[in-house]
């Protein structure tokens, strides 16, 4: 996945106070320090990466569910077995009610933490002939204190990705929605800065005919400038 940015020129605002009685010299402000673009990039990038992370614990395109793999009880994310498998008599005809979970917290290089949590609900239908169902998938992450090459990030509200993987034989299509933000400041000791950044109108599609994503939207950054999908 690449992003393109376009960074917008920072404007600094010089404030001239003017008291009552003998005039008085403008009182310079301080320049207000921006997040570099590769800083901003790599906060993105950590937020794909656990959401890539979610979505290599689920099926991928490579991974093919059958009536075998439903009967041993196949799941989609590592270590959760939280799902039921019911299936006839025969053995020819499974259903299966999925309801899995996944988390996981990584240290940001200078302190604090990126986090990411997935649940994964629905059900796949499988027989002789046929497999197919709807999993609807919900990631959070979030950025606890993650101090990272001067600049310190947290999530202004959780950066959510919601939507559903639609499974039909060996075919897969995923259809995803992403919104949030998460707010960047210098780390103590650091030229005062910072920048708010907000996830719009982001949408991650994908599907295993043509192997490849098509995303839309953008990372808005004030200041920074504008980071699209």
């Amino acid at each position: 996945m690449k992003i393109r940015c376009a960074v917008a020129a920072v404007s600094v605002l010089t404030l001239a106070m003017a008291c009552a009685g003998s005039p008085t010299k403008p009182t310079p402000q301080p320049e207000q320090a921006a997040p570099s673009t590769s800083s901003i990039q790599k906060a993105i990038s950590t937020v794909m990466s656990g959401f890539t992370t979610a979505m290599s614990k689920t099926r991928s395109g490579s991974k093919t569910l059958t009536v075998s793999g439903l009967q041993t009880g196949e799941g989609f994310l590592p270590g959760a077995r939280s799902f039921t498998t019911q299936c006839n008599q025969a053995g020819t005809s499974c259903s299966t009610q999925f309801n899995e979970t996944f988390s996981q917290s990584t240290p940001c290089a200078n302190g604090g933490t990126s986090n990411v949590s997935a649940t994964l609900t629905g059900v796949v239908q499988s027989g002789a002939t046929f497999t197919g169902g709807t999993l609807n998938l919900a990631t959070r992450s979030t950025f606890a204190n993650c101090s990272d090459s001067g600049w310190v990030t947290n999530t202004t509200s959780s950066i959510g990705t919601n939507g559903s993987i639609y499974l039909t034989n060996n075919h897969t299509r995923i259809n995803m929605t992403m919104s949030g933000g998460f707010r960047m400041t210098n780390a103590p000791g650091t030229p005062a800065g910072q920048a708010t950044c907000a996830f719009n109108g982001v949408i991650l599609q994908w599907d295993d005919i043509t192997g490849n994503w098509a995303n839309s939207g953008s990372v808005d950054c004030l200041p920074g400038g504008s980071f699209r999908f």
